[in-house]
């Protein structure tokens, strides 16, 4: 329970105190400050005094004999209040100015209602607003509060504006504004302070914040809740005003709903607080622009962020000490465009990372174009760039130089994926895109391709830049078109190809390639394709299939050279046909006689092809004649097996 009050009487009054008594006009203007006649520098006035003046309250002066009403100003200027300015659920009905004066302890306005509050270039112990009730702006403009400004659950009709000096304190927050609700705008521009609290607030005009904030937690607002935009520090639009803005702890704003655009600039540092991200905005929804112009030390958490417009990422994001995430935005929904290192008008801007940037499982309504410099700093894996499982309503424009990995496994583009740039290896594994891959990366001789089960509709590669990779993985990748196909040599790709570091082999990319080949009209090349792709899985079999797999190429191209087959019968025959001309009539009997007329070409081609039937089958070679009709046999039994199974092999596989 408070104790009861004790009221001052006229004879307790110091001078200065009796003077404010015969200067103060009922219902007037109250300027309660120093006589200009006095040659003094402050006022000395008991706090106290001033709560009676105000409220009518006390017995040094009958309120109704005097004639007592309400003022319709309150100013004190130039004073030094002693004691605790006690207006806690005190019923202001004017407004309350305060300048240059000294407090030796601090003001209580909780629980009161009152009109405008306006505390200018005033040192005082502690400001205690909480739950007040303003019909009309609180302003504390070059304030110096040695404890803290409360300001929890607040209700502020007008503006809000704190602007000063906070030191330690004593509560968990420098300011707190917890559960506050502001009508208008609200404008936080400490010169330094100790942790700023914000959780819950509902400002439904603008939120300025600028100035300096240290601590683990140094701002805190999570679930905060601003009506048109929010502006830390000066972003990337111009601004009519550009103050700087400083974090050295945690910016929190987890679960925040910004109406308008989030436009975040300044330094924000957490690398003295191990575990903390630098600006943690998890779940975060911003109805308009993502605008981010940072220097971190820390991570950016963006993780299930809901942007209604646009994100511009620019400046310099660094992961702390031993961490691997610079930017952390997993989840990130933005029904526009994301852009990093390419502002609105798509001009390179400065935009650098030193740790992973991973946006894992993002969906973009409009186009991802990142450019600038990406290192993955300490990260364990190497990887700089994470957008794995991501779905791109339109274009992904990659222009950016990083010294790790990037992972795109499983992306869905619906547009035209353009990657320009240098990285280390790329991992794209069931990519998707839509229409058009421009793949021209930079410095790719050490570079690794991974484009497994990759899905799109053209590949456009001028120059054939992507044949320089050290290796590309291509198994499962399909593509309709290939523009600049012939702008290298099908030994060239054939040798792309063979770049695949995966174990075992597979026919699809030949297959693949062959196809684009055919769809050109370049059957030839289509066949040099196959015939490769053939030769390189029979090297992956035992010795036996490797023999007959020769013999399947020697004699019909494994079935992709027809004309083979019919220069090895024509060989066979010109060969059958010299030697059997050559041998003794009398080593061809025919029903005991020796056979005549004997035409040597029929009787080798009877032999070759065993189906044909050309009269010559009644006769019996005899002697060496034997031995020549057994080889001519045989190898007609070899060149027909080989080309039925060469053919039954390309029904089997569609080619």
């Amino acid at each position: 329970m408070k104790p009861t009050r004790q009221w001052l009487e006229v004879k307790n009054l110091t001078a200065d105190e009796r003077t404010l008594l015969t200067n103060i006009t009922f219902g007037g203007a109250w300027q309660i400050q120093k006589s200009k006649t006095k040659k003094q520098e402050n006022l000395r006035v008991r706090a106290q005094v001033i709560h009676q003046l105000i409220t009518g309250r006390g017995s040094f002066y009958n309120a109704e004999e005097n004639g007592w009403t309400s003022p319709r100003l309150v100013a004190i200027r130039n004073a030094e209040i002693i004691g605790i300015l006690d207006l806690e659920s005190v019923r202001l009905h004017c407004p309350l100015l305060i300048e240059d004066c000294t407090f030796s302890s601090g003001i209580s306005l909780r629980e009161s209602q009152s009109r405008t509050i306006r505390i200018h270039r005033c040192s005082l112990e502690y400001v205690n607003a909480n739950q007040l009730q303003a019909h009309g702006d609180f302003e504390l403009h070059n304030v110096a509060i040695r404890d803290s400004l409360l300001l929890h659950e607040a209700t502020i009709s007008g503006n809000v504006s704190i602007e000063g000096e906070f030191e330690k304190s004593t509560h968990s927050s420098s300011i707190d504004c917890t559960r506050m609700e502001v009508n208008g705008d609200a404008q936080i521009i400490p010169k330094s302070s100790e942790q700023v609290k914000l959780t819950g607030a509902n400002i439904r005009g603008a939120l300025s914040v600028y100035g300096g904030y240290r601590g683990p937690e140094a701002f805190e607002a999570p679930n905060l809740e601003v009506g048109l935009d929010a502006l830390f520090g000066y972003g990337l639009e111009s601004r009519n005003e550009i103050k700087d803005l400083t974090i050295r702890g945690r910016l929190s704003l987890t679960g925040a709903h910004i109406h308008g655009d989030l436009d975040m600039a300044g330094k924000f540092y957490a690398e003295d607080f191990p575990g903390y991200s630098a600006i943690f905005a998890e779940n975060i929804r911003v109805d308009g622009d993502f605008l981010g112009s940072c220097q971190t030390q820390g991570r950016l958490r963006l993780t299930g962020a809901r942007v209604g417009s646009n994100v511009i990422l620019s400046g310099s994001y660094d992961a702390s000490p031993r961490e691997d995430f610079a930017i952390w935005a997993d989840r990130i929904r933005v029904d526009q465009n994301f852009s990093a290192g390419l502002d609105s008008e798509r001009k390179v801007v400065t935009f650098d990372t030193e740790g992973r940037a991973s946006l894992l499982g993002c969906w973009i309504g409009g186009d991802m174009r990142l450019s600038g410099q990406l290192t993955s700093g300490d990260d364990s894996e190497s990887v700089a760039l994470d957008v794995r499982n991501s779905q791109i309503e339109q274009d992904m424009e990659l222009y950016f130089s990083a010294d790790g990995d990037v992972m795109m496994n499983g992306v869905q583009i619906v547009g035209n994926l353009v990657l320009r740039g240098e990285c280390g290896d790329i991992t794209a594994e069931r990519l998707r895109v839509g229409h058009t891959f421009f793949c021209r990366p930079k410095k790719l001789d050490h570079l690794n391709l991974a484009f497994s089960e990759l899905r799109v509709w053209v590949i456009r590669n001028p120059e054939a830049e992507t044949l320089r990779a050290s290796q590309t993985v291509l198994r499962g990748c399909t593509y309709e078109a290939m523009p600049y196909l012939s702008e290298a040599g099908v030994e060239e790709w054939i040798k792309w190809l063979d770049k695949d570091p995966a174990p075992g082999f597979s026919t699809q990319p030949f297959s693949q390639l062959a196809g684009v080949y055919r769809a050109y009209g370049h059957d030839p090349e289509a066949r040099t394709v196959l015939i490769s792709g053939e030769v390189r899985r029979r090297k992956q079999q035992s010795w036996l299939h490797r023999a007959w797999g020769r013999v399947l190429w020697v004699t019909a191209g494994y079935g992709y050279r027809p004309l083979l087959m019919v220069a090895w019968l024509a060989l066979i025959v010109l060969i059958g046909t010299s030697v059997t001309a050559a041998l003794p009539r009398s080593d061809f009997i025919i029903n005991g006689r020796i056979a005549s007329p004997f035409n040597p070409f029929l009787y080798t081609i009877g032999s070759v092809l065993p189906i044909v039937d050309l009269g010559e089958s009644k006769i019996v070679p005899h002697g060496a004649a034997q031995w020549v009709s057994a080889i001519l046999v045989t190898l007609g039994w070899v060149l027909a097996t080989a080309v039925i199974a060469a053919v039954t092999n390309i029904l089997r596989r569609g080619d």
